[in-house]
């Protein structure tokens, strides 16, 4: 009987962590594709401005 409260303790402790790592996953992907968005748009503003120069 202990043995499988041992095993049930290590399992839920593996659980854990890996949706602390896809939360993280999640956080980190949103902030690149914030800063791609960002990147595109200052692109395309630079594309503009130099248009109007023109």
């Amino acid at each position: 009987m202990q043995f499988k409260s041992k095993i049930k303790q290590i399992s839920k402790f593996k659980t854990k962590p890996k949706m602390e790592i896809e939360n993280t996953r999640k956080k980190t992907s949103d902030y690149f594709v914030a800063l791609l968005v960002i990147a595109v748009l200052v692109q395309l503003g630079l594309i503009i401005y130099s248009l109007i120069q023109l």
